[in-house]
């Protein structure tokens, strides 16, 4: 089953679903080794590396009951995504990643774009559950995961392959669970 994401407008962003078209954003994004490094994956190698991620990864979402995922467009390019994962441990949860270019960090940016993507999850998408994992060493994604009031369910030890290092870390899996409470009632 396709699911259709509304398109979202945040000050001059506008954050719409994943295109095959994205493929040279998300190479020239995820070959950028300090942006992936916390990541399981990457630097890209290739722009066919992101084509193949793309038709083999995103898109196939639609098949597990998934969205695609969302880009993320500045001035007619896309500056970062998120993405949507399943957690099947988790009842009726829906685990978040997202990526960002590194000249678009410290803008604010990931912060108004997950307030709205939170809420998408739980009033659009139907979610109850919402899981962001990441390394101990990633501070920026801890950071945002604490403003946003998820909560420390697991750490354990980590250790990720990547094209240039290996890291060995704590892997830290965060939870939000949707309250009854409006938006404005939660502030």
């Amino acid at each position: 089953m396709k699911i259709k994401l509304p398109t979202l407008k945040i000050d001059n962003l506008k954050i719409r679903t994943i295109k095959l078209r994205d493929s040279k954003y998300f190479f020239k994004i995820g070959s950028s080794y300090e942006v992936v490094k916390y990541l399981n994956w990457g630097p890209y190698k290739n722009k066919e590396d992101a084509v193949f991620d793309l038709k083999n990864h995103y898109f196939k979402k639609k098949k597990d009951d998934l969205p695609t995922g969302y880009s993320i467009i500045s001035n007619k390019k896309c500056i970062g995504w998120i993405e949507f994962y399943n957690d099947l441990h988790i009842k009726n949860s829906i685990m978040l990643g997202f990526v960002l270019a590194k000249e678009e960090w410290d803008k604010g940016y990931m912060s108004k774009i997950l307030d709205k993507v939170i809420d998408l999850c739980y009033n659009y998408l139907g979610y109850d559950k919402i899981i962001m994992i990441t390394i101990s060493s990633n501070l920026v994604a801890r950071h945002l995961a604490k403003k946003f009031g998820f909560m420390e369910i697991d750490k354990r030890d980590y250790q990720h392959f990547n094209s240039k290092i290996v890291i060995s870390d704590k892997m830290i899996t965060f939870i939000k669970v949707k309250t009854n409470l409006s938006k404005e009632e939660e502030k």
